[in-house]
């Protein structure tokens, strides 16, 4: 399941291909990457990414006959996120966040169709159906786990996307057979 604000999107796990953390974002003809991430291995069972966009909605005042003006931002937006992990190693997630660095977040579904063909129709093609989310300077802001017992470890990992100057904040791909807009 991926939850992006109060929207969610059912995502078979089973499919994704890669979750990598770290390396070098870039950006080139509008479109985001990351170089030289590394896998995360810790299962992640659950990803909830949520932007907000602060905005000052009772501007109310003498001489406009009651009327409201219109809502403008009154603040920074921002985009936070959950990820829900089965604990694997403590380097991997929680010595990041104890490290209070940002690093590139990059989150691919891939999946090839029915028949094998990726979106060009090309067998095992190197083009697959993709959902990315991929965004240059997360920082954890929590990264807690709660051992109760002899059983899978689960943690819960909060995160921040900021602004590294360069590249956007935030970028959503999707690769499929429809035509580009």
């Amino acid at each position: 399941r991926v939850s992006i604000g109060r929207r969610e999107l059912r995502v078979s796990f089973a499919n994704a291909s890669t979750f990598t953390l770290g390396g070098t974002a870039s950006t080139t003809s509008g479109v985001t990457s990351v170089a030289s991430g590394v896998s995360v291995a810790s299962r992640v069972t659950g990803v909830t990414i949520t932007g907000s966009t602060p905005m000052k909605v009772d501007r109310y005042g003498l001489g406009n006959a009651g009327l409201k003006g219109e809502p403008i931002e009154n603040a920074i937006p921002t985009i936070t996120g959950t990820l829900s992990t089965e604990f694997f190693s403590r380097t991997e997630l929680y010595d990041v966040f104890k490290a209070n660095t940002t690093q590139p977040l990059q989150l691919d579904f891939t999946k090839f169709d029915s028949a094998g063909n990726d979106a060009n129709g090309v067998a095992a093609g190197p083009n697959p159906y993709r959902l990315s989310f991929i965004m240059p300077a997360v920082r954890f802001k929590s990264a807690s786990v709660n051992i109760g017992g002899p059983d899978v470890v689960p943690q819960s990992v909060g995160f921040q996307a900021y602004d590294d100057g360069t590249n956007p904040v935030i970028q959503v791909r999707l690769v499929s057979k429809e035509q580009t807009i």
